[in-house]
């Protein structure tokens, strides 16, 4: 027998799609400010990228056949929190689209078990913003000083990234001995850029005289990384709480099913159909997060075993990746 809704009743439901209503009304205004990822311009795609990269690499003579191909949408989320906090969210808004690069889609060639690989980032505009040539650590490459190496990294800024080393300060360099070569980094920073003691980096990687790297990046404080780690810390533990939290709802709903088994007052065929449901979404769900895998999987685990293992959101996956990615391979 149905129930005539009361007065209080009616009063209730009221309030309840009032409320509804004002958080959809402030969630539509202010959400591409809480989120700018979902405002971005993206003149490139994924394979307006990938055909930008492949150019590049052909112009130094790489060539990636008998390849496999992943592509990944990544940002530094560490960059991307410090000028949000700095700043603001509208101010931070327009420099991660601008002045700093922080969008891009990233792209990595490599064949399974093997040391050499490419990467590459571009960003949504169709910039070149990172490259990597990952080599074996006893590959040979030609021996040079410190000072040719210097000015071999110079001319690879002015003639492919199309930046000015005069137009850059100098950091540092360092170096690292290999069996067959030495490997150095040199690095530098925008002149005009400082943002609350942040700065802009630029660093070429050598690999004895090829160049075999390059990336650009926001130089976050020490000072505030710490300051960050410690409210995180808080955070953290909070998340603790609400995972015990969670255990407890689980054993108790575990306790509730095994009563209502006992009592033969279980709908199971309603329940074999939510559960053949939710199985079938969590497999989609998994085929769907697979690529992503591949984008950011250990070169020393092998396919087999790639299979059974699912890798979990960590602080920092170039994405929580850090940056969310969204993967494709091809």
């Amino acid at each position: 027998m149905m129930e005539k809704l009361q007065g209080k009743d009616v009063r209730f439901i009221a309030i309840c799609l009032a409320l509804l209503a004002a958080a959809t009304w402030y969630s539509a205004g202010n959400f591409y400010r809480a989120f700018p990822e979902a405002s971005i311009d993206f003149r490139v795609n994924r394979d307006d990228g990938r055909a930008l990269v492949d150019r590049f690499l052909s112009t130094r003579h790489y060539s990636t056949a008998g390849y496999r191909q992943a592509a990944s949408f990544t940002y530094d989320d560490d960059a991307k929190t410090f000028l949000e906090r700095e700043i603001g969210l509208e101010q931070a808004n327009l420099l991660m689209g601008t002045r700093v690069r922080l969008w891009r889609w990233s792209y990595r060639w490599f064949r399974p078990q093997q040391k050499e690989e490419f990467r590459a980032d571009i960003t949504v505009s169709g910039e070149l913003a990172g490259f990597t040539h990952e080599i074996a650590e006893d590959a040979v490459r030609g021996s040079v000083t410190p000072q040719q190496a210097r000015a071999q990294a110079e001319e690879f800024l002015r003639s492919e990234m199309h930046r000015d080393p005069a137009a850059l300060d100098f950091v540092e360099s360092s170096e690292a001995a290999r069996p067959h070569r030495t490997d150095r980094t040199f690095t530098w920073k925008e002149r005009d850029f400082d943002l609350h003691d942040s700065t802009y980096r630029v660093e070429v990687t050598m690999l004895g005289d090829e160049a075999g790297g390059y990336r650009e990046y926001l130089k976050v404080p020490e000072q505030w990384t710490r300051a960050y780690q410690r409210m995180r810390s808080k955070n953290e533990l909070a998340q603790m709480v609400d995972s015990a939290v969670m255990v407890a709802l689980l054993l108790g709903l575990i306790v509730v099913i095994v009563m209502r088994v006992r009592r033969q007052d279980v709908r199971w065929r309603g329940a074999a159909l939510v559960g053949c449901i939710g199985m079938a979404l969590s497999l989609l769900a998994h085929a769907n997060a697979f690529p992503l895998q591949e984008f950011v999987r250990q070169l020393s685990v092998a396919r087999s075993s790639q299979c059974g293992v699912r890798r979990l959101g960590g602080r920092r996956s170039v994405i929580r990746t850090r940056g969310r990615r969204r993967a494709a391979v091809s």
